[in-house]
């Protein structure tokens, strides 16, 4: 090693960046951070960040870590100097010089991985570390990105590979994609491309030839397309009260709406969502359960099971006053009614708070399509998906009044800069919600009996 440690230490003097946790510890204050680049072991470059509780600590913990690396490095080349010493002296005793030049170690082959096997690759590990929905959501974004560089070699893949397809899935029909979606397919090939690199497919320096600078087009950061898309999730009370009006013929799609309506749930959640979890006395549900797709071992299985819902935030209370239990009271007396009830104990679902009419697992598409077909049979006028309550539930508590951050934790959002603690144990928000809540399905409630009496 050519530096002295007085010369490695000042290499990493003015580098790093220093900046405070987001994170609240338990005595509620948060540690300072800093992050910076070093040369590992093996050459590498990687990223570390040490956190103390005091800021002037930091630059001491660098200095440690820089200095155990640094006479760990001498050591290892101290012990690979030794290592070689002594293979020469082993080959000069048994190999004769004429022949060492054809014992030379053969030069290193190109690889030959493309795109498409690469991403199959990283799949397989990726599948145990996640929940099946999401590595069915990557299966499809591996779709996408290799119907572009599928079979592309990975060694020969170059920035302008990775801009073009960037550039290509940015525009639908010419028309630029959310800026969400692009971004999303930007991060999880930058990631697929990282695991090649630990493959050793990639060095270092050409992963950094083929993802620096990559960046999304222009006309997908100006424009409209989240805001429109926003609108188009978005129903005022108006529009709710003429759908409710129009489903009211099927009690089942009536109540499903009113209850997603006024407790904001996704309906995977909803569909899951077990009777002993509505706490009437204490005017909430307890969401811990969602509807998710399921891995099938045998074609007898479901295409769906009980699984875990989409995070950690999601597994929370959601405020609901007692006159709006009525909700769930008349649809369990149709549950008992239609039959569903007893059908659901068959199949192990006789605690749910809603199931199909043969007692098994609803699906959100499979519910949703029905109902927007029962809806055009009525009119071409109006739409609704499952998922559009859940925003009208953010959107019309805001109206009413209700604190952002109380409505965040409603739908399970975690807010930055708030302890994992302190946000599961602050209920405040589930009675501050309840008079907001309440007025929210009284306006509702009035459109649609408007809607009633124009039919």
């Amino acid at each position: 090693m050519g530096l002295s440690l007085r010369e490695e230490l000042e290499r990493y003097q003015n580098s790093g960046s220093i900046y405070q946790d987001t994170r609240t510890k338990k005595d509620g204050t948060r540690s300072w951070c800093i992050a910076f680049y070093y040369d590992d072991i093996n050459g590498r470059k990687q990223r570390k960040v040490i956190s103390a509780g005091n800021r002037d600590d930091l630059e001491e913990k660098r200095d440690k870590f820089l200095t155990d690396l640094y006479f760990e490095k001498r050591r290892m080349l101290e012990e690979r100097a030794i290592e070689l010493e002594r293979q020469r002296k082993a080959a000069e005793q048994v190999v004769p010089y004429s022949s060492a030049v054809s014992m030379a170690p053969p030069a290193k082959q190109p690889c030959s991985v493309t795109v498409q096997e690469a991403y199959e690759k990283f799949l397989e590990t990726y599948k145990s570390t996640v929940a099946y929905s999401t590595y069915k959501t990557e299966c499809t974004t591996k779709n996408r990105i290799c119907g572009y560089l599928g079979r592309k070699k990975v060694a020969e893949l170059e920035y302008d590979d990775f801009q073009k397809m960037i550039n290509a899935v940015s525009f639908e029909d010419g028309i630029p994609a959310p800026y969400s979606s692009v971004f999303t397919i930007m991060s999880k090939f930058k990631r697929v491309l990282r695991y090649c690199w630990q493959k050793k497919w990639l060095t270092h320096d050409e992963l950094d030839c083929i993802t620096a600078n990559v960046k999304i087009p222009t006309a997908v950061k100006n424009s409209d397309r989240a805001e429109q898309t926003k609108i188009a999730k978005f129903r005022d009370f108006e529009q709710l009260g003429e759908i409710l009006s129009l489903v009211e013929g099927n009690r089942f799609y009536y109540l499903t709406l009113r209850i997603l309506l006024v407790t904001g749930l996704r309906p995977g959640e909803f569909f899951a969502l077990k009777l002993e979890n509505t706490d009437r006395e204490h005017e909430r549900i307890y969401i811990e359960n969602a509807v998710t797709a399921n891995e099938k071992k045998k074609d007898w299985e479901p295409n769906v099971k009980i699984g875990s819902p989409k995070n950690k935030g999601s597994k929370r209370y959601v405020p609901l006053p007692k006159e709006l239990f009525r909700y769930f009271d008349e649809l369990e007396e149709l549950m008992k009614q239609s039959g569903r009830r007893k059908e659901s104990y068959c199949y192990g679902n006789g605690n749910l708070a809603i199931v199909s009419n043969r007692g098994t697992l609803i699906t959100a598409s499979s519910f949703g399509q029905n109902l927007n077909t029962y809806i055009k049979s009525k009119t071409n006028k109006a739409s609704i998906t499952l998922g559009i309550p859940r925003h009208c539930y953010q959107e019309l508590l805001d109206r009413v009044g209700a604190k952002d951050s109380d409505i965040e934790r409603s739908v399970g959002h975690v807010l930055p800069g708030i302890g994992n603690k302190s946000y599961k144990t602050n209920e405040a928000y589930l009675t501050r919600l309840l008079p907001y809540i309440l007025e929210m399905d009284q306006r509702i409630e009035a459109e649609y009996q408007k809607a009633r009496k124009r039919k």
